[in-house]
């Protein structure tokens, strides 16, 4: 979405539910992420965008893994654990704010 057309809260809602991620389009994968868990916080969030394009998107609760690509090939899993329970900007890039497991505890069917 672009801040000019920005949507309402409640068609957000209406689309995604209440428990949505939102952040800016271009700015990697954590700046300015924002875990929104109710309708005033959404709108709240909406009124604060000014300029650029975001991204709104249904929220997923669970285990998060990563899986990095060289040369075509999987590497191994790891799964990362933020301390807030929430992989931000902050909890990626300050020292023991997130636990990484690698390799992931996972089942051997699940890898």
């Amino acid at each position: 979405m672009k801040a000019a057309n920005k949507p309402t809260a409640d068609a957000v809602i209406a689309k995604l539910g209440e428990s949505v991620v939102v952040k800016p389009n271009a700015e990697g994968s954590s700046v300015g992420l924002s875990v929104i868990a109710t309708r005033q916080e959404l709108g709240e969030k909406l009124a604060a965008i000014t300029r650029g394009s975001w991204l709104i998107e249904r929220r997923i609760v669970g285990r998060e893994l990563s899986v990095g690509v060289l040369g075509g090939k999987a590497l191994g899993i790891v799964e990362i654990r933020p301390k807030s329970g929430v992989y931000d900007f902050t909890s990626k890039y300050t020292k023991g704010m997130t636990e990484y497991f690698a390799p992931a505890p996972l089942d051997a069917a699940t890898t």
